[in-house]
């Protein structure tokens, strides 16, 4: 099999899962307090009402919205809606792959995703056979000072490589004279801070702490009188509270993480966001959390086997597919047959015939599962009282089924009703009411 029909592989299996010195530790009990868990509560249930019918954020935002959530008191890696997210963010790179071929992405994609895995305790180095640490901190393209400093915490959280040459970039970003005048940055101020953090900790260099101090001092002295920083902008002061929270630094930071906190707080709209954007809510999301920012990311923080997805041939079992349109439905039939992975739903059936091209599908969620609204534009009809036309699902255990008699008619969601070798799943779109 060649590398693209390796990845278009592993892409559709992956449908059917789915005063003094203040130590770290003291800053952090900032976040553990009732205003920050209730705020931090309110931003993670607006953003997860903000999922599309597909349970995910889109591929832009996936990875970062996730990697908020997975620093929040409520993730659980183990419940479907979340094993769901975390498949679109491999089905998103692995199209990505047959698009673009071999690791030809930017690294602001990158950056996300490389933080969220090792958030979720996924290795980087070995994600579906590519090191994603490896596409970064290239010395030979040039990168803006923030998004150097990104990528070196990306790599320093996932136990990536780190060469002489981007630890003396990183020095030369620790010179005071880089952060004067009135045109700075406070992000990137922050995300230097926040990369020199990880790297005196896990690689040996607390020679750069004292450097660090200089430039957190620098960083306090810009705080608005509100608390804000980045006049009043969410997402530097976000950022700046992350920044503040390293370990190892000597600058007193408890009063300056204590009021940017507070005005976070004060600015979250009633509907639990802040801005009404995703990426602010997840920079404030972060910037709570008990579990610390992203200078808190790192493989060391997993605990036993560290997970490392790959590429296996796994179990698949063939099915049909059959799709009628009206009551006399001999000119409007389709008939495709596709290899699902064992234990697949019908849910997971239509993602991969979708991604397959072989059709198009709306669903609406509820507490019993996905209801199915429409295929190829083709959508229920229905008055003030109820369903006059919509989707019918019969379910066949052969090709030979005969005619689709009311035993094989399917009386559970599409992602409830799990699919055995052989089936044949007819989607006839008719009178609902009929007799």
């Amino acid at each position: 099999m060649n590398p693209s029909g390796r990845v278009l592989f592993t892409l559709l299996v992956l449908l059917n899962y789915f005063g003094g010195k203040i130590l770290a530790s003291d800053v952090l009990s900032l976040n553990s307090d009732d205003r920050v868990a209730e705020s931090s509560k309110r931003a993670v249930t607006w953003l997860l009402n903000r999922r599309n019918s597909q349970l995910h954020w889109g591929r832009l935002v996936n990875s970062q919205t996730l990697l908020a959530l997975s620093r929040s008191g409520v993730f659980n890696s183990s419940l479907p809606e979340f094993q769901l997210a975390i498949k679109q963010v491999d089905i998103d790179f692995l199209l990505d792959r047959l698009r673009h071929g071999e690791l030809e992405l930017y690294s602001d994609r990158l950056i996300p995703l490389a933080v969220s895995l090792t958030s979720l305790c996924r290795s980087p180095t070995h994600y579906y056979d590519y090191d994603l640490l490896d596409g970064l901190l290239d010395y030979r393209r040039k990168t803006s000072n923030f998004t150097f400093a990104a990528e070196m915490l990306a790599v320093c959280g996932g136990d990536g490589v780190i060469r002489r040459v981007h630890m003396r970039r990183l020095v030369w970003l620790l010179n005071p004279k880089m952060w004067t005048g009135p045109s700075i940055s406070f992000d990137t101020m922050s995300m230097v801070l926040m990369a020199t953090g990880c790297v005196a900790e896990h690689y040996g260099h607390p020679y750069l702490l004292p450097f660090a101090d200089t430039i957190a001092e620098i960083l306090i002295s810009k705080q608005e009188r509100d608390g804000s920083f980045g006049n009043n902008n969410v997402i530097s002061t976000a950022m700046a509270i992350g920044a503040l929270q390293i370990r190892g630094l000597s600058v007193k930071v408890d009063p300056t993480v204590r009021a940017a906190i507070n005005w976070l707080i004060s600015n979250q709209l009633e509907d639990g966001s802040f801005d009404s954007d995703l990426m602010a809510t997840s920079e404030a999301l972060l910037a709570l959390s008990p579990k610390g920012g992203r200078s808190y990311i790192h493989m060391s923080q997993c605990p036993g086997e560290v997970t490392t997805p790959r590429n296996p041939m796994l179990n698949h079992v063939p099915i049909q597919i059959l799709i009628w349109i009206g009551e006399q439905p001999s000119l409007k039939r389709q008939t495709f047959h596709l290899q699902v992975p064992v234990n697949s739903t019908v849910y997971n059936a239509l993602l991969l015939a979708q991604a397959d091209g072989l059709l198009r599908f709306e669903t609406r969620e509820y507490s019993f599962g996905h209801y199915l609204l429409s295929i190829n534009n083709t959508s229920e009809v229905a008055d003030v009282l109820n369903v006059q036309q919509g989707w019918v699902i019969f379910i066949f255990p052969s090709a030979d089924h005969g005619k689709p008699e009311a035993k094989y008619q399917m009386k559970r969601s599409v992602s409830s009703y799990q699919i055995s070798s052989g089936d044949c799943i007819l989607f006839w779109y008719r009178n609902i009411n009929r007799d």
